[in-house]
């Protein structure tokens, strides 16, 4: 099988505009085959991944989330497993539209298997179930592939789970807020990375530090000296930023960073306009961009940094300990921004938000989305374990001041904080679009998974309107 056939199956179908599937005239035509026999199905006959879901109100994106899962796994066209695929869907992408997938091609030879394509795809492209009766089992999950002159279905042969503590490296292109919130320490992001590799069975250097670990671990399998060829696109992805994060020069970038920018907060704490003057940007202060005239802003400049309550106000220790994982500088103030300064070499400010309008940490706002369930692993001192939480998925959440609006999608997901004895109640609106008057609130812990928080815990009536989900045209 050849890597190049992906090429023309990628554009097997377009969305119009009301969501209806729309297939090219040659590829509608051709025959479809179900392990080496030709059948009577045809495009239509299938419910590609994400159809059967309702489109998010107010936007052309699905809730993949809740199927994502049930498609990782292997694949196979014929029955004796000589040619399989295994499919990975990225999780993280759901959040900005139609999730990815990592799809792998193989060929057995002899006693070993040969990856002979891969590529990384929008899942909806070739994940498949047929919808009527007929040769294949209907509901069966599989791949639709084109192979040139034909089509051909393979079901889903065997469904996977991705080990480890970080299983997310395997499947989601992370950005560097994310590792920060799952790891806690260089010695965790070293498992991070390695993981991947032991996912693969990679054959660690006997004795060694990743060895022992792993073979602590009950799911590790080591077989293959070298698994490069088995790396995903995701994966290498993800092992670039690791490493980078590893580095040394990224970690005394990192030190520096954190001394910098924590000094400036004592000078602010202090009073020390002097220090706070001379670790400025010049641009700052000449009236380039943003003048910082002392007589005008400095009590503002303190109400935002100190007094905000996402600023300087935390607690720098818990700076210390979630920030060392920046491989470039983000700014741990969220809306004020640190670069290195050449010349004095140090992180300066060079950025000040001092947008009045957004909405403050504590205030009261009305909030409309769809409301989701959706699980995290969390790693505390009594182990890892996993969480739920119900989140609304939303499209209209104002700025925020102090939130972490680098983070891709960061206004997408809002996680809802609510009672135990609330909990339960509140499920019987997952897939409903609903209004919810809360308390703003910004992600201060590790288990806070969204970057901007809404509180229903002093609401008295925080329901304000559900509706239904619009059916689709």
């Amino acid at each position: 099988m050849k890597k190049c056939f992906l090429f023309i199956f990628m554009c097997l179908f377009i969305f119009s505009a009301n969501a209806e599937l729309k297939f090219r005239p040659e590829i509608e035509n051709k025959k479809i085959y179900f392990q080496g026999k030709v059948t009577d199905y045809t495009l239509n006959d299938f419910t590609f991944f994400g159809d059967s879901r309702e489109p998010f109100y107010g936007s052309g994106n699905d809730d993949y989330t809740a199927t994502a899962d049930e498609w990782l796994g292997f694949y196979a066209e014929l029955p004796d497993v000589r040619k399989w695929q295994r499919v990975v869907p990225d999780d993280f992408s759901m959040m900005s539209g139609a999730p990815w997938c990592d799809i792998q091609f193989f060929e057995q030879e002899n006693d070993h298997s040969v990856i002979t394509g891969s590529e990384h795809m929008r899942c909806i492209d070739f994940l498949v179930t047929p919808k009527r009766k007929g040769l294949i089992p209907m509901g069966t999950k599989g791949t639709l592939l084109d192979y040139g002159s034909y089509l051909a279905f393979a079901p889903q042969i065997k469904r996977i789970t991705l080990e480890g503590r970080f299983p997310e490296a395997s499947r989601t292109w992370l950005p560097v807020r994310s590792v920060q919130t799952r790891a806690t320490s260089i010695a965790d992001l070293k498992i991070m990375l390695n993981e991947i590799y032991a996912r693969h069975g990679y054959i660690f250097r006997p004795g060694g530090e990743m060895d022992r670990y792993f073979r602590q671990q009950p799911w590790y399998r080591p077989r293959y000296a070298n698994v490069d060829y088995l790396i995903t696109e995701t994966e290498h992805r993800n092992i670039k930023l690791l490493k980078e994060l590893l580095s040394p020069e990224s970690q005394r970038k990192k030190a520096l960073y954190i001394q910098n920018t924590t000094d400036f907060c004592e000078a602010l704490k202090a009073n020390n306009i002097k220090y706070v003057m001379d670790n400025t940007a010049e641009y700052l202060t000449t009236g380039a961009d943003q003048p910082i005239n002392l007589e005008k802003v400095w009590q503002k400049y303190r109400d935002l940094m100190i007094n905000g309550g996402g600023n300087c106000q935390r607690d720098i220790e818990s700076y210390k300990r979630y920030s060392f994982l920046y491989s470039e500088p983000l700014g741990i103030y969220y809306n004020s921004t640190f670069e290195f300064d050449e010349e004095k070499g140090k992180y300066v400010l060079a950025y000040v938000n001092f947008d009045s309008s957004c909405n403050k940490e504590g205030d009261t706002i009305e909030l409309e989305g769809m409301m989701v369930k959706r699980e995290y692993v969390i790693e505390d001192n009594q182990g890892q374990h996993s969480d739920k939480d119900l989140e609304l998925k939303t499209i209209n959440l104002q700025c925020v001041a102090g939130a972490m609006t680098d983070q891709p999608d960061w206004d997408r997901y809002v996680q809802l904080i609510l009672s135990p004895e609330k909990y339960n109640y509140y499920q019987r609106f997952i897939g409903k679009r609903i209004t919810l008057r809360g308390k703003v609130m910004i992600a201060e812990s590790m288990y806070h998974v969204t970057p901007v928080l809404l509180n229903l815990l002093e609401e008295q009536n925080p329901i304000i309107k559900v509706a239904d989900m619009p059916a689709r045209p």
